[in-house]
């Protein structure tokens, strides 16, 4: 997520709850979304959920931008 912003950062924190559990036969979705695109931090929160659109996980990543990729 931090890469399609332009920079590279390394996790500072995270937070994942697991909160339903998936089966094999499950088709799961994925979505990442940049809540805050700062300078020097990056604040990305992370939904999977399954066909039925029920949350199975849900996390948040806090990062450290460490360099622009343009640079």
């Amino acid at each position: 997520m931090a890469l399609s912003t332009g920079d590279y950062a390394v996790t500072l924190r995270s937070n994942i709850n697991y909160l339903k559990a998936g089966h094999l036969s499950d088709q799961l979705k994925l979505e990442g979304l940049c809540v805050h695109n700062g300078k020097t931090t990056k604040v990305v929160e992370v939904l999977i959920t399954n066909q039925e659109e029920k949350i199975l996980t849900r996390a948040t990543f806090t990062m450290y931008v460490t360099g622009s990729i343009s640079e």
